[in-house]
């Protein structure tokens, strides 16, 4: 009663897994997907850029006052001149990257953070704004939909960043204050650009850069004639530059004495939701991938092998017959297969039917290759060497009906048969209680565990792809699927499967030592047909059959039966166990008719079955001081 409360129990267990790997895990891993897109890991995003501006248009004046603080915030002021000619606009636009990527580390952003503090117009040019952030940009709007102006206008706009200074820059060894102060994505030219910094203290190196990629070096004023105000303040005055083009920059670089500023002003990081920085080539997220599968199937492997064989250590004593005797009463080969590695392959199938063969408890009647027929020995031929076992698997090989012709195997593609062969065996197995638990059960457990982890492989990747580990939540799941197609361990031994155990190992040594002219006088030779059935199942058929060769007159006549088998059976991997069966045999017989008769028959068996890019820059190409570009700075157009 127990028993069959714990089956229903794993069976409704098993159920309720393969509910949720059918409908649960695939609908997760369709909203763990659209998470990622959502987040942007989806195709690349850029920033929309400015509309074209009409050729007359150009900044006649751009004047800007940059105040840096040791709080690592910059507050700047903006005034200018801009001339929209005849064609008249609205006013100008200004966009902001609120962040870049981080030098050296492609899956990492740095954050910006821009405040529009005031915008007003001098001239009197309608001065309402709009800020809108998408995509990392922040985009300044001044003026009205409704109405145009023509000609000058002057505007001043008043702005605040933060995150431009990298304490201990591992380049430079300095403080630095990294800042494009023009971005590369103006639409108007900008006429002599002029700029003054006052900073919190005495700078120590200048760089200045211009061009669409800010690689071009530009002439730095003196700094070391500066001196501090009444208020502590350093002040770079008028620094004035070449006229830029549409979609060049400047970008400003200045240097402090490390521990000017406190670490605590750099600039926020936060993740970067692309395919490639999810995927991240960094060598922990590509040796976690590697070490996931190395560990979880060696671990599984050595469970594998440590179950192999009862915990309880025996030596191993030669036995003469099968566990359970040599007779009636003796254990089916392909029932004994099934202690070795607990459950049925096509070896313990291909040993069971040979058995039924060699005992007589079926007839085979080939006429041809492709024309064949399997029925039951009458009940007198198979009374002699009957075993309990063998009625079930009788009923089983001929569940496509009977006689089992070459044209019902065919049509049923040996699937009824099959599976019903193997249902007998593992029945028969069972009932000797060998293991704490069916070897089928913890197999299926382990496989619906393993299947269960390799259903949620979009989840699992998408929970990892936010740590830059997609390539370990991808590993996982094909472990998790390689671990269902590995052999499962074997449960624990009973008292009884220990015995049985040893008892067919000592057999399987007199299988592989036992001599030929003592085969030749035991039962006139018919043990070693006998036995066959058992050398394949403990993989020895070649040591077997080279005992027979030494005593045995005829080998041929033995294996006959196993040929014919081999021959009839439309099962690929049911026939390749016969087949290796015969070659292997074939390689121990040292009569060359008898090897030249083998080989062909085997020969007939085998015919049978024939820009990567940011809104901001790159932080000055990690040094500061190189070029590339920094971060925050407006890019100029109108609209």
């Amino acid at each position: 009663m127990a028993k069959r409360k714990d089956s229903t129990r794993s069976k409704r267990t098993s159920s309720a897994r393969l509910w949720v790997q059918v409908l649960v895990a695939p609908l997760l891993s369709f909203m763990a997907f659209g998470l990622l897109l959502a987040l942007g890991a989806g195709p690349e995003k850029h920033a929309e850029p400015p509309p074209p501006s009409p050729s007359d248009w150009r900044v006649t004046r751009y004047d800007q006052v940059a105040t840096l603080g040791l709080d690592g915030s910059t507050e700047v002021v903006v005034s200018m001149s801009f001339n929209f000619g005849e064609s008249g606009g609205r006013g100008p636009v200004l966009t902001f990257p609120e962040r870049h990527i981080s030098p050296g580390h492609l899956d990492r952003w740095q954050n910006t953070p821009m405040e529009v503090l005031e915008v007003t117009s001098p001239s009197g040019a309608p001065a309402d704004r709009r800020v809108t952030s998408e995509n990392g940009v922040l985009t300044l709007r001044i003026g009205r939909q409704e109405e145009f102006v023509h000609g000058q206008h002057e505007y001043t706009i008043r702005y605040r960043v933060e995150g431009l200074v990298t304490p201990n820059h591992p380049a430079s060894g300095l403080d630095e204050f990294n800042w494009n102060a023009i971005g590369a994505a103006s639409t108007v030219p900008i006429d002599a650009p002029r700029l003054t910094l006052v900073l919190p203290a005495q700078v120590q190196r200048l760089g200045c850069f211009t061009g669409a990629q800010f690689d071009q070096p530009c002439a730095t004023p003196a700094i070391d004639d500066t001196e501090a105000n009444e208020n502590g303040q350093w002040a770079i005055e008028d620094w004035e530059i070449d006229d830029l083009g549409r979609g060049e920059g400047w970008q400003v670089v200045a240097g402090f004495a490390a521990g000017t500023f406190s670490p605590d002003v750099a600039a926020r990081e936060s993740r970067v939701y692309r395919w490639r920085t999810m995927f991240s080539s960094d060598p922990a997220p590509l040796l976690t991938a590697v070490a996931i599968p190395v560990l979880a199937i060696g671990t599984h492997l050595l469970w594998v092998w440590r179950r192999r064989r009862p915990t309880e250590r025996r030596e191993i004593a030669v036995r003469f017959d099968p566990p359970g005797g040599s007779g009636s009463g003796g254990i089916e080969p392909g029932v004994l297969g099934v202690l070795a590695d607990g459950e049925v392959n096509p070896v313990d199938m291909a040993a069971s039917i040979v058995d039924l063969v060699v005992r007589r408890q079926v007839l085979m009647d080939r006429r041809d290759l492709d024309d064949w027929s399997i029925s039951r020995a009458d009940r007198q031929q198979r009374a002699l060497l009957h075993r309990s076992t063998d009625t079930a698997l009788a009923n089983a090989l001929f569940s496509v009906g009977e006689p089992l012709t070459a044209a019902r195997w065919g049509s049923s593609k040996g699937g009824p048969a099959h599976n019903q062969l193997r249902r007998s065996l593992e029945t028969a197995a069972g009932v000797h209680e060998w293991f704490t638990q069916p070897p089928q059960q913890l197999a299926d457990r382990l496989r619906s565990w393993y299947g269960l982890v390799f259903a949620f492989t979009l989840v699992i990747i998408a929970a990892l792809s936010f740590v830059g580990f997609g390539w370990a939540g991808l590993a996982i799941g094909v472990t998790a699927w390689l671990l269902t197609r590995l052999p499962a361990p074997l449960p624990k031994f009973t008292a009884g499967g220990t015995d049985a155990w040893y008892q067919a190992q000592g057999f399987r040594l007199y299988l592989t030592t036992a001599e030929g002219p003592q085969l030749r006088f035991e039962d006139g030779g018919e043990r070693f047909a006998r036995y066959l059935p058992y050398a394949m199942v403990f993989g020895v058929v070649g040591q077997w059959a080279a005992a027979l060769s030494r005593g045995a007159q005829d080998p041929q006549r033995y294996l006959g039966g196993l040929v014919a088998v081999g021959e009839a059976l439309d099962s690929r991997s049911l026939r390749r166990s016969l087949t290796r069966s015969v070659d292997e045999f074939s390689g121990s017989v040292t009569t060359p008719v008898h090897v030249a008769a083998i080989k062909a028959q085997a020969a007939m068996t085998a015919v049978s079955a024939a820009r990567w890019a940011s809104s901001g820059g790159s932080g000055g190409r990690s040094s500061g001081f190189g070029g590339g570009g920094g971060g925050g700075g407006g890019s100029v157009g109108g609209w």
